[in-house]
């Protein structure tokens, strides 16, 4: 039985008083699923609301597509091919990436407040490259933190690049007109970091050891310094050592293998590369919680995924569940053990 949390209006007053009574007020059934759903009015504003108010999929005319389009854009499937499959226009598909977008990475920060103070401090951190339209002029950093025993993606970033240089004249000449226009591109990678340590920093026990995995790039050196506790221990490895099962960056190199085999953007040399940076985030929080929460951990556990290694999930979070309500309305699972 679904108990509303709370009046849906936004401009109710029972936000503010704290107090919130509803009544029930009879139900109807949908013509699009035959779900029956139950009808409430507020006792504060009088307005009225029902079940549907607080799902994901609220107000959605093909409500069934949503979660196929999660299936593929966590299984390497282009736009294109995406409304192919579920003969749909490309403007459904668009909006699908928006809305599961905004869900997904809401849904993600609400389970990390959940461990706040709990985590152990085994963490690996990488950076993998690609672009915007244009490989040479436009290329991106995305910075993704990972929680090492679980293969739990603690979180990530999408941050602009400086355009390459031996640049030919056409892309010479290109660059200065883009230049004009744009503004002269900088590298947002060192922030990009930061933001991940700053994001992970409270949810590390505190005074508790531990370590973090990276290249042997510079700035890691001084945000650690500055954002994480100085008891993690910070192991720089090279990255021209062999990436083989004995690297000490073998889990995250392979979390951003995974990720580029996932996300149809990340594909190399494809056509299928992002437009816009905005976008490619949202298609990376879109896999990062199917890797997080619905996938298995590794092929042989069967039953545990990432999330319930840490102890946010009993299992595997079904689809249903995860496009269930919207994030600001679901109550979370009782009780969390310490994360390992």
């Amino acid at each position: 039985m679904f108990t509303p949390p709370c009046c849906p209006h936004p401009f109710c007053s029972s936000h503010e008083q704290g107090s919130f009574t509803y009544q029930c007020r009879g139900s109807f059934r949908r013509a699009l699923d035959g779900r029956i759903v139950q009808r409430y009015v507020c006792g504060t504003c009088t307005k009225s609301f029902s079940d549907q108010t607080f799902r994901l999929d609220y107000r959605l005319r093909r409500p069934k597509l949503t979660a196929p389009a999660l299936w593929c854009f966590s299984s390497k499937v282009t736009h294109r091919q995406t409304a192919r499959f579920l003969e749909c226009a490309r403007g459904t598909v668009r909006h699908r990436l928006e809305l599961l977008g905004r869900h997904c990475r809401d849904f993600h920060a609400r389970q990390m407040k959940r461990l706040t103070g709990a985590l152990s401090a085994d963490l690996a951190l990488d950076e993998l490259e690609t672009y915007e339209t244009d490989r040479r002029l436009r290329p991106v950093t995305v910075p993704v933190l990972l929680h090492e025993l679980s293969w739990f993606v603690l979180d990530l970033q999408v941050a602009p690049l400086a355009s390459r240089g031996g640049l030919t004249p056409k892309d010479q000449a290109r660059r200065e007109r883009m230049i004009e226009t744009e503004g002269r591109r900088s590298s947002g990678s060192t922030e990009a970091v930061g933001k991940c340590f700053a994001n992970v920093a409270p949810l590390l026990r505190p005074s508790a050891g531990g370590m973090l995995r990276t290249d042997q790039k510079r700035t890691y050196v001084r945000l650690k310094q500055k954002l994480l506790p100085e008891q993690v221990l910070h192991v720089q490895i090279s990255s021209k050592e062999p990436r083989g099962l004995d690297n000490p960056l073998f889990r995250i190199n392979r979390t951003l293998a995974m990720m580029r085999d996932g996300a149809s953007r990340l594909v190399r040399r494809t056509w299928a590369a992002s437009k816009r940076r905005a976008q490619l985030e949202k298609h990376l929080w879109i896999w990062a919680v199917y890797r997080n929460y619905v996938r298995r951990m590794i092929n042989r556990s069967r039953g545990t995924s990432a999330a319930s290694t840490l102890g946010l999930f009993p299992g595997l979070l079904p689809i249903a569940d995860l496009l269930g309500l919207r994030p600001q309305f679901r109550s979370d699972p009782p009780g969390i053990r310490t994360a390992s």
